[in-house]
């Protein structure tokens, strides 16, 4: 599914404001001090862009595990990461968590197994 177009949205900055979160502009407000539809998106998309960034390492490691794994290749890793997720119906993000930590509890116990201090 394709994000709808951006629209162009004016901002000003107003001497002794703070910026907001991320670095961001002010977004000049309309007459009733609301700030427009198209601000709220952007805000929503900066949101959702911040997650995705922080989300990224987790999901490569647990795309890392499933081709150390199994021997698949990283497309197939990740097909099978979608797939676990929407037949599951849950995140993406916490289906990778789980794998990683899946992972992190095996070595563990195999270096447990081994008789190194753990």
């Amino acid at each position: 599914m394709r994000p709808p177009p951006r629209q162009h949205v004016r901002t000003e900055e107003r001497e002794g404001d703070t910026p907001s979160p991320g670095g961001a502009p002010h977004i000049a407000a309309d007459a009733d001090g609301h700030a427009p539809a198209a601000a709220e998106a952007l805000r929503r998309e900066n949101e959702q862009l911040r997650h995705a960034v922080e989300s990224r390492p987790v999901i490569d490691m647990a795309r890392g595990v499933l081709i150390a794994g199994f021997g698949c290749r990283p497309e197939e890793a990740w097909e099978i990461l979608v797939a676990v997720s929407q037949h599951a119906n849950v995140k993406l993000r916490t289906v990778a968590d789980a794998v990683a930590a899946a992972a992190a509890v095996q070595a563990w116990q195999a270096t447990r197994e081994n008789g190194a201090p753990g």
